[in-house]
């Protein structure tokens, strides 16, 4: 399993500190499930056009089974938003506790950020 180091010498090796995809790398990496499924899925997105991607490319990355690959998902449509849904959860909590305590009503909130 790759450890946050290897996530991190990855970054630096290819220059994508500055990737905005690399935040959610690093979330991924430490969301619950398995790190290492999440951690070479987005390495493998940023190296690389996501159809040319694959089941085999991911497990092989991750250091799994293909078979135990297939325990968390189908294919890969269905792995990748789950880890997004993942990733993104910490994000979609901040945001619902900042408008709970806006003194703006939600259609205001709207109305405000598309001016």
């Amino acid at each position: 399993m790759p450890r946050s180091e290897d996530v991190t010498a990855f970054v630096e090796e290819h220059e994508l500190s500055d990737s905005p995809n690399i935040a959610v790398v690093r979330r991924l990496y430490d969301s619950e499930g398995d790190p290492a499924v999440a951690a070479q899925i987005m390495i493998l997105v940023l190296e690389r056009d996501y159809d040319s991607i694959n089941m085999g490319h991911i497990a092989t990355k991750a250091g799994l089974a293909r078979n135990t690959l297939y325990n968390h998902a189908n294919d890969k449509r269905t792995l990748v938003p789950q880890l997004a849904r993942r990733a993104s959860l910490p994000l979609t909590e901040d945001v619902a506790v900042i408008a709970a305590r806006s003194a703006w009503s939600a259609a205001d909130r709207c109305g405000r950020s598309s001016r």
